[in-house]
């Protein structure tokens, strides 16, 4: 007994001794240096990460990583971090990663995550009007001898030399995107959880900002893996609240619209390995979602309308704001900045409803937009509105009389409600509108009841 007790001893020692040396070796791969290395190596940026900690017990290795920030690339590239100056927020900022790792992968100093968890993230960037990013100058490779590959002192760029984007468009060409064939430090990634999540765009054509606030996102079915690159299409499950707002100081937003659901995404270009996203999504519209009126497409719709003043109906004030209609969820496609919606959608205007056709399309970076659209009166204001017509054609003399409110029905109501059907494109924030109802011709109708009876009975009629 007392024999198997030293056994036993000795190997609880031969453990213990082992999980240390594991530990030591683990830890000694994946360091806040290492991490920085490896994301300066791939990405044309400064990265910090203020601390890491690995642990190899109670299941698979796991690393957390905090406060991980990327801004513009500097001399400081290359140097140990206990040694650089102090960063600030920067475009791209992380609070805390957690990854689940491949043990020994991790002991052939080759970092292979099998699920990573990206706690508060935070974006910023620019959507410029041909439709790249100023996010892509930092997740771009880094031009050859530009920064530490292994360690050395990085290429120092002189920001007021670098000139603008444009200037620097043709340069950067081949490199203005990022590659997921070219991150050689990752080679397997099978499920990506988001918590908290933000991010801000820019739209430099308008100067509006759009902004996803916490939004969480859980990625299923994934595998990444850069040496096959046919298999990058997943479903990302979401929920976030989208915000846009004019990009004007104190100005309201112009709308928040609370979405959750399935996305089914493709992140990468199957061929090339470029990031080229493509999204389907059909998320759930919470009731609390709202879009303003003070925007500008529908300034515009609500004046086009206003035609209708001409035949006696007021279309009244518009209301502050927009609810969603009969739509419960937005279905939209999204593929080279361009976002077209899935099916239709409609919102309420006090008693009017406005029904977007499926096919309407939006590219961001331009602003440039097509859509077709049916502002619907509600069934008891239709009721209303078509006895109030029917008294106004009244006036006619009653040759045209019922000729002329037959074809106004004809062309304005559909199923007991009034409609118009309105087209629009151009610029969004600046929309070229057309109302594409027609009134009833009152001359061609009075020509026409001169051919039914005559000039001398259409006199005698007209005298009634």
């Amino acid at each position: 007994m007392k024999k198997l007790r030293k056994v036993l001893l000795v190997l609880v020692v031969l453990v213990v001794t082992a999980s240390l040396g594991l530990t030591w070796m683990v830890r000694s791969v994946v360091t806040e240096d290492e991490l920085v290395r490896q994301i300066e190596s791939n990405l044309n940026c400064r990265a910090h990460i203020g601390e890491v900690k690995v642990s190899l017990f109670g299941g698979p290795a796991r690393a957390i990583v905090r406060d991980l920030r990327l801004v513009p690339r500097d001399a400081e590239v290359g140097r140990p971090l206990a040694d650089r100056s102090p960063v600030g927020l920067g475009a791209v900022g992380i609070a805390e990663v957690r990854m689940s790792l491949d043990l020994w992968a991790l002991f052939r100093r080759h970092l292979v995550v099998r699920e990573l968890v990206v706690v508060k993230p935070r974006v910023e960037t620019v959507l410029f009007e041909d439709g790249g990013l100023s996010l892509d100058e930092l997740i771009r490779a880094p031009e050859e001898g530009y920064g530490a590959e292994r360690g050395g002192e990085g290429k120092v760029v002189d920001q007021e030399k670098e000139g603008t984007r444009d200037e620097n468009e043709n340069e950067n060409e081949e490199r203005d995107t990022l590659n997921i064939a070219q991150l050689g430090f990752l080679a397997t990634l099978r499920g990506i959880g988001i918590e908290e999540g933000m991010v801000a765009v820019a739209i430099e054509k308008t100067g509006m900002m759009v902004s996803l606030r916490g939004f969480s996102a859980r990625l299923r079915d994934l595998d990444i893996d850069p040496a096959d690159l046919s298999g990058l299409t997943t479903t990302v499950d979401f929920a976030t609240a989208l915000r846009i707002d004019p990009g004007e100081e104190g100005a309201q937003p112009y709308g928040e619209l609370f979405l959750s659901g399935p996305v089914e995404s493709r992140f990468f270009d199957p061929v090339t390995g470029d990031l080229a996203i493509v999204a389907d999504t059909d998320l759930a519209l919470a009731e609390e979602s709202y879009l303003s009126t003070d925007i500008p497409v529908l300034q515009e719709t609500w004046d086009t309308v206003r035609k209708l003043d001409k035949v006696g109906i007021e279309i009244g004030p518009l209301p502050e704001k927009a609810t969603f209609g009969r739509s419960k969820s937005l279905a939209v496609h999204y593929e080279e900045q361009r976002i077209t919606l899935g099916e239709p959608i409609s919102l309420w205007l006090a008693d009017w409803e406005l029904a977007v056709g499926e096919e309407t399309w939006l590219q961001t970076e331009t602003d440039e937009h097509r859509a077709a659209a049916e502002l619907v009166a509600s069934q008891d204001l239709s009721g209303y509105l078509h006895e109030k017509l029917e008294k106004g054609f009244s006036i006619l003399p009653r040759f045209m009389r019922e000729d002329a409110f037959e074809a106004f029905e004809k062309e304005w109501f559909h199923e007991g409600r009034l409609f118009a059907r309105i087209s629009s494109e151009g610029e969004l924030s600046d929309p070229d509108l057309d109302l594409e109802n027609e009134f009833p011709d009152l001359d061609d109708l009075a020509e026409d009841a001169a051919k039914r009876f005559g000039v001398d009975k259409l006199l005698e009629l007209f005298d009634d």
